[in-house]
């Protein structure tokens, strides 16, 4: 994981953006960010004294990801129709077993399989998340 101290320290120390990015094995993006995060904080301390220790809470919090509003890039709507096929086929398949059908059900692996044999590109996890919130 990432330590946005150690990146602050090492721009303190005089280090570049690029050797920082390069020495840590991140983006350059991610090292300005956070630097330029800090120098904000920095000068809201000397302008807003009253919200100091909220300000200093600020500089020493994990960094934070908002990953909620993300949509899946990779899921598309043809996506969508194959997997409604798929479990639509399932459930007939089903109905016409009877008390056997756990037996024959295609795991949510197998399902994952056709898809990559039939050249789609998505990842396990998406597919198997989707299977789940279908199936409820």
């Amino acid at each position: 994981m990432l330590d946005k101290h150690t990146i602050i320290k090492l721009k303190l120390e005089g280090q570049s953006i690029r050797g920082i990015a390069r020495m840590l094995k991140v983006d350059r993006k991610t090292v300005t960010k956070y630097w330029k995060d800090y120098k904000n904080q920095l000068t809201r301390l000397k302008t807003e004294p009253e919200n100091s220790k909220t300000i200093q809470e600020e500089i020493f919090s994990e960094p934070t990801y908002n990953s909620a509003n993300r949509k899946p890039v990779k899921y598309t709507s043809e996506i969508d129709k194959r997997l409604e096929e798929l479990l639509d086929e399932e459930q007939r398949k089903n109905q016409l077993l009877g008390q056997h059908k756990h037996k024959q059900k295609r795991t949510k692996q197998q399902i994952y399989d056709q898809f990559k044999s039939e050249g789609y590109d998505s990842s396990y996890k998406t597919i198997a998340r989707k299977i789940s919130v279908k199936q409820k």
